[in-house]
């Protein structure tokens, strides 16, 4: 067993969707910034009526009746069957930041994607949620982080019936700033509003000038609320985005890591969210050995960047667990210099089937893969049906429980230039396994434009 002992960063888990979606304001990431959000029908039931509801930041309400491109609202769903809404494209909504609300007559799912579309190319994503919490943390916030100055972006949506006060904390974790804490508040947040903070153009109280900090956040409020880091590096356009959480758990399982595969590296962050000591152990399914830390009260986070010290270059998985048992917190970021860079948040348990609203094989150059791990007690193969497409059954091994597999789009075979939604199901009767999902521009403008062109995001639970 690798002893390894790591210092520094992070966290998340996502929340499960029911009928009713709300999807946070998206932060400003650059000049020019455009959302679009994907939803998709996982009732297993056709003629679902999906309404679309936009709440601006001060609380006001718009229902329009044309989403753009031919989609009236409400509108209906087949069973599995998804629909993209291009924000720009409603007409008569005025422009500006909004949260939206999906109501529909049966179970639904959404992902969110914000753009750049200025000077330079920013991408995030995350799947939407459907309940919220009186305090939720988001451990992974930087200000003005490492040599490139990575920059958090919060954005907070009130999901409760009165106004919501909002404090966001934020304690720095690296040694240099041990102890700073910057605090951010907005009060009299209306219900179902967001609120959007660049801290690349906001100063916490607390943090001056100079501060140079990766912190954990904690955003509390008297109303239920949910949250939603936007994290880039403001100068280049890297991107990754965590969803907060309210609570941690003793086993995370974290289905795509790499080390120099086709350029992508990425770095594992754990957090302990209970008081007391342990030492994490990070199992991976590649056959190489453990990596381990040890949290303290004082210390409470580890970062291992597997570029440098995994031992073997590929694709692969981690279960990460704690001894003693103490709750903790996993996010995940990668990137692939100089034009992408993608995270997620770590899954707390798994499910009997999951949902892809968005799969792509060079839609404009556009393509998807789809990485899941067996987090259950059986051996199982997974089968993805294809919206309008048909189904295969991959990977062509069984995998045991903690393997993990990647389906990439030039490997399914149905042609090239679609897009389309997916249902993911095992093989084997109680097999319990979670998806992570990723799509990347793969042919830039000539010449490329500097930025991110990759958006990652948890596959929802379709059960």
């Amino acid at each position: 067993m690798s002893k390894r002992i790591f210092t520094v960063i992070s966290l998340i888990l996502t929340l499960g969707m029911l009928f009713v979606l709300v999807i946070p304001a998206s932060a400003q990431l650059g000049d020019k910034d455009e959302s679009s959000f994907y939803i998709q029908n996982v009732s297993g039931n056709d003629g679902v009526s999906v309404t679309v509801k936009f709440v601006a930041e001060d609380g006001s309400e718009t229902t329009p009746t044309d989403l753009g491109g031919g989609t009236t609202n409400p509108f209906t769903l087949a069973k599995d069957e998804m629909k993209l809404i291009n924000v720009p494209d409603v007409v008569g909504l005025a422009t500006g930041r909004y949260a939206v609300v999906i109501s529909s007559t049966d179970k639904v799912v959404a992902v969110a994607r914000v753009e750049s579309t200025g000077t330079k190319q920013f991408v995030g994503s995350y799947t939407g949620f459907s309940s919220g919490s009186n305090s939720t943390i988001i451990p992974t916030v930087t200000y003005n982080w490492g040599d490139e100055g990575w920059m958090g972006m919060l954005s907070v949506m009130n999901l409760g019936s009165g106004d919501a006060n909002v404090t966001i904390k934020l304690a720095c974790t690296n040694e240099a700033e041990a102890g700073t804490v910057g605090t951010l508040t907005k009060n009299g947040l209306k219900p179902m509003a967001s609120w959007t903070v660049a801290l690349k153009n906001t100063k916490p109280d607390g943090f001056s000038t100079s501060t140079r900090c990766i912190a954990s956040a904690e955003v509390t409020a008297n109303q239920p609320v949910v949250a939603v880091n936007n994290q880039n590096v403001p100068a280049k356009g890297y991107t990754n985005t965590f969803e907060g959480y309210p609570d941690g758990v003793t086993k995370v399982y974290a289905p795509q890591l790499q080390k120099n595969y086709y350029g992508w590296n990425s770095a594992i962050n754990v957090v302990k969210t209970e008081g007391g000591s342990t030492t994490v152990t990070i199992a991976y399914d590649d056959g190489t050995a453990n990596d381990t830390c040890n949290l303290t009260d004082a210390s409470p986070q580890c970062q291992i960047y597997h570029g440098v010290f995994h031992d073997k270059d590929g694709r692969f998985a981690a279960t990460v667990t704690t001894s003693p048992a103490k709750k903790i917190l996993v996010a995940v970021g990668s990137t692939k210099k100089p034009y992408s860079s993608g995270g997620y948040a770590g899954f707390a348990e798994g499910s009997g089937s999951a949902a892809v609203p968005i799969f792509m094989k060079e839609f404009g150059f556009w393509s998807t893969s789809i990485n899941c791990q067996n987090m259950g007690t059986v051996d199982t193969k997974l089968k993805f049906d294809f919206f309008g497409k048909g189904s295969e059954t991959h990977p062509a091994q069984i995998l045991k429980p903690g393997d993990s597999m990647q389906l990439f789009a030039d490997n399914v075979g149905f042609g090239t230039g679609w897009a389309t939604s997916v249902i993911i199901t095992p093989t084997a009767a109680g097999a319990e396994f979670a998806c992570m999902v990723g799509t990347t521009q793969r042919q830039q403008p000539n010449p490329p434009k500097e930025g991110d062109w990759t958006f990652q995001y948890n596959a929802p639970t379709a059960d």
